[in-house]
């Protein structure tokens, strides 16, 4: 998701990030800016210390955490605000033609990124308890969205998933093109010392 000055989807509450210049060309020689903005901005990854008191950081995780084996799951026609069951997500897991297991990443395409900025964004589907279980179970290393958030409060998927270890992606575009495709996901945050959570530029390499 692309990180714009004073004009990128944000929580409500949350503030927008914010781009200032601080040199140019014609007068300094070169171009530079200052970028001012929420770890928890556009496509990003929540570690583990965003909500578990000692967990680690973004820049304590092993940096292997954040590349890994993937897939996406269709998840594109459920009715706003709908809570995602384990039948649900284990119906299309069991479904694919090979096995998401220890070490992989599960993205879950639901559309809303292209509702993002609009009321109806924020009426995205989330993950239940039980279908957090399920996953976490799985031994997924990395769970991602392309919503706000997988949950609302009292946030299950966050708690289950970071107190695993198991970091979330939150605002990925583009994935109704990896429908049920393997492939090797490249999220890696900025080294943040302390951070709660980083932007990313999020990849897929698809060998043909």
């Amino acid at each position: 998701m692309p990180i714009k000055s004073l004009r990128t989807p944000m929580f409500p509450g949350d503030p927008e990030p914010l781009k200032t210049i601080f040199a140019l060309r014609y007068k300094d020689g070169y171009n530079s800016n200052v970028w001012t903005l929420l770890e928890h901005t556009a496509t990003h990854v929540d570690a583990p210390y965003h909500f578990i008191e000692d967990g680690p950081t973004v820049d304590e995780m092993p940096v292997n955490t954040y590349v890994g084996w993937a897939t996406v799951i269709d998840f594109s026609n459920l009715s706003p605000e709908h809570i995602i069951s384990k039948e649900e997500i284990e119906k299309k897991v069991l479904s694919l033609p090979f096995k998401v297991g220890k070490g992989w990443i599960l993205l879950l395409y639901t559309g809303y990124s292209y509702k993002a900025g609009t009321p109806e964004w924020l009426k995205y589907p989330s993950l239940s308890e039980e279908a957090c279980e399920y996953i976490a179970e799985l031994g997924v290393k990395g769970v991602g969205i392309d919503a706000p958030s997988p949950d609302r409060k009292p946030f299950p998927a966050h708690h289950i998933f970071l107190s695993r270890r198991i970091v979330i992606y939150e605002n990925l575009i583009n994935l109704e093109k990896l429908i049920n495709k393997k492939f090797i996901f490249v999220g890696l945050p900025l080294k943040l010392v302390g951070g709660t959570a980083s932007p990313i530029r999020a990849v897929a390499l698809i060998s043909k």
